[in-house]
């Protein structure tokens, strides 16, 4: 484990952006006899997980850890570093599709759309696609071969409910 920390700190991620995600020592058991399961070793698990600040550098990122000796990848996901602004545009969208729906079940039912009498907001999580099952790699990764990551977009997504009197 030290020398994959090593390779992504040196293909660029700061310590502060690592992060020991688990460890956890289990029992390989042989149970092709039938008596009782027989221990026939241990296998220790260590999961780093790196925050990696450029999209440009993930792929080096995940080949430097794969390189030193990483067995599995179990997924990647992309976030905004800072979502405020996004957030806050969601706001104010969300509240102008409130109103708007509300005006339009308000003319059908023949009232109109008064005063806002109350707003509850709850962040919606962020939709981080398909969860994707771990990557076992049986064979050495070439070192010829670079991995691609596109971050596509990211979705910010808020939750208001606004309610209105009626006129």
């Amino acid at each position: 484990m030290d020398a994959i920390v090593s390779a992504v700190r040196a293909a660029g991620v700061d310590r502060r952006d690592l992060r020991t995600a688990l460890v956890s020592l289990d029992a390989i058991r042989d149970y092709a006899t039938e008596s009782a399961p027989r221990v026939t070793g241990y296998q220790l698990q260590n999961v780093v997980e790196a925050t990696i600040r450029t999209i440009d550098g993930t792929g080096a990122v995940i080949d430097a850890a794969l390189g030193a000796g990483a067995t599995s990848l179990d997924g990647i996901t992309f976030r905004l570093d800072a979502p405020d602004a996004a957030a806050a545009e969601a706001r104010r969208l969300a509240v102008a599709d409130a109103r708007l729906r509300a005006e339009t079940l308000a003319a059908e039912a023949g009232v109109q759309v008064g005063a806002v009498v109350g707003i509850v907001e709850g962040t919606a999580p962020g939709i981080p696609g398909p969860p994707r099952p771990a990557v076992m790699f049986a064979e050495k990764i070439r070192s010829d071969v670079a991995t691609p990551v596109e971050a596509g977009t990211t979705e910010i997504a808020v939750d208001v409910t606004v309610e209105f009197s009626i006129a």
